[in-house]
């Protein structure tokens, strides 16, 4: 599959979701959030590749999940996996280091399931160009 199937493939299964609804998404995520016990990330290759890339502790993903609003949304579809049921909400973030820098101009891809915690189930760089309805 290429990287234009891919993303039609994401958009295809995307659904439509009200600027409200994101906006209500984002506010349950950052009360989640003001725990820091209450993040999961995946322990998935590419989550730790870019974690370890980035020298990102769990403190500054979590700043780095407070820092979205409603213009970083992309899609929310329903998990296609198996093991994890319910919807995944996709973002697009600028990485920005610690000076205030951007980090190179790199775009994170953030896929995020709210359960009773917060699952980053994907925080990676960006494969493919993000669609944002709402910027």
């Amino acid at each position: 599959m290429s990287i234009g199937q891919v993303e039609v493939l994401l958009v295809n299964q995307s659904e439509d979701k009200t600027r409200e609804e994101v906006q209500a998404f984002l506010n349950t995520l950052h009360n989640l959030l003001q725990d820091q016990e209450n993040l999961q990330i995946l322990p998935r290759e590419k989550n730790k590749n870019f974690t370890r890339k980035y020298n990102l502790e769990k403190k500054d993903v979590i700043k780095f999940l407070m820092d979205l609003d409603v213009s970083n949304f992309s899609a929310s579809a329903s998990d296609n996996n198996p093991k994890r049921d319910g919807k995944v909400w996709i973002f697009g973030q600028t990485l920005i280091d610690s000076s205030g820098y951007l980090g190179s101009g790199v775009i994170v891809y953030i896929k995020l399931q709210l359960n009773e915690c917060v699952v980053c189930v994907s925080l990676h760089e960006a494969e493919y160009q993000l669609i944002y309805p709402y910027n």
